[in-house]
């Protein structure tokens, strides 16, 4: 995974050290896939007029309409109802959404898109880290290391039996469309950071990696 990769991940730590801030490790916080009350999602086409929840963010809301989607932003508490009213068609998220909000009561069908991770970041003070001595600062980010190895078992036990109990209490279907085909839908969007170097740069290392497997 790119986030294990140093030379990825400590320039993204490292640059909200002027607010007096860094990273120190990531935890998974999983894949984002679409899941829906009616219509299966098996590739892009049908994601055409269904109405998305998503989250409160423009890059949310822009990846959806350029998967021909209608994004829907709204607070997690309302997607509930609003499924189950019709005001909704789907919604976007990891597997958690459907057992712990209980959205596999209205929502049966889980398309494995994974068109997007948003790993939860562990920060620090900086102040605090400077505080430390050398041999501190690196128990610190062994611990921290550590952790992160520990939370991956964990989350991936959590998801397998969130999706067992998907299945089997709630009745859901998972399905596993082409991913390639949405990559290439929201590429474009990729295309765009050229703008942004820093961002782009970024975007490049990640891609190279996956490429190199």
């Amino acid at each position: 995974m790119f986030m294990d990769n140093p030379k990825i991940t400590t320039p993204i730590y490292e640059s909200s050290k002027g607010e007096g801030i860094l990273g120190l490790t990531y935890y998974d916080s999983g894949a984002r896939s679409f899941y829906t009350s009616e219509k299966v999602i098996r590739n892009v086409d049908d994601l055409k007029g269904l109405k998305i929840r998503v989250m409160q963010s423009p890059t949310s809301i822009k990846m959806v309409k350029m998967l021909g989607g209608s994004p829907i932003a709204m607070g997690q508490a309302d997607v509930y109802s609003s499924i189950q009213q019709g005001v909704l068609d789907g919604a976007e998220n990891n597997e958690f959404a459907l057992t712990i909000a209980r959205h596999a009561e209205v929502a049966k069908h889980y398309s494995y898109d994974v068109h997007s991770r948003v790993p939860d970041i562990v920060l620090i003070s900086k102040a605090t880290m400077d505080r430390l001595s050398p041999d501190q600062r690196q128990a610190v980010q062994e611990a921290a290391k550590e952790s992160t190895e520990f939370q991956k078992q964990a989350w991936t036990k959590a998801v397998n039996d969130a999706k067992a109990m998907s299945e089997k209490q709630f009745g859901v279907t998972f399905y596993y469309p082409d991913v390639a085909e949405f990559q290439a839908a929201v590429q474009p969007m990729y295309d765009e950071l050229k703008s942004e170097p820093a961002k782009y740069k970024v975007y490049q290392a990640i891609r190279q990696q996956a490429e190199s497997k």
